[in-house]
């Protein structure tokens, strides 16, 4: 029976990359959830644009036309901060990516080595059987001839 020796290290390499998929599924939902908010900022911002022309058409006091400018200005700046946010998610993303190719690098190596050890040990195999059934072979003919031997004397 085939031992590989590096099993527990295998074993432990597909643990972290398993975890470390989890990680990466972890911060895309995180990412998307962030551009969702993102989104809605913006579309917020622009309906509210839309809004103070439309509004500024119809006649409006400059109290209010003060008023939708702060807040305008408010959600640019929390545009900023999200779009910040949302960048820094995308390069953590990047960065568990790069880790998750380099753990399935690491565990791909392990598993071709423990493939080769597995034909290597399946080959030795098949000729330990190769040479047993031709002693058995070898054994029978020199019997045989014994036999044969032994018949004509």
């Amino acid at each position: 029976m085939y031992t590989f020796k590096f099993e527990a290290l295998l074993k432990h390499r597909i643990f972290l990359e398993d975890r470390l998929k989890k990680e990466f599924a972890s911060i895309q939902r995180e990412l998307a959830m962030e551009k969702n908010i993102l989104e809605g900022k913006k579309s917020k911002q622009e309906s509210t644009i839309l809004e103070l022309d439309h509004r500024k058409k119809d006649g409006m006091n400059a109290k209010e036309i003060t008023m939708f400018q702060r807040f305008i200005s408010c959600l640019s700046s929390e545009i900023k901060q999200q779009d910040k946010i949302v960048m820094d998610l995308d390069a953590k993303l990047e960065e568990k990516r790069d880790m998750l190719i380099e753990a399935g690098k690491n565990r791909k190596i392990l598993e071709k080595l423990k493939e080769r050890g597995i034909k290597a040990y399946k080959t030795r195999l098949l000729k330990e059987e190769f040479n047993f059934v031709n002693e058995i072979a070898v054994n029978r003919y020199h019997r045989k001839n014994l036999f044969k031997d032994g018949d004509q004397k």
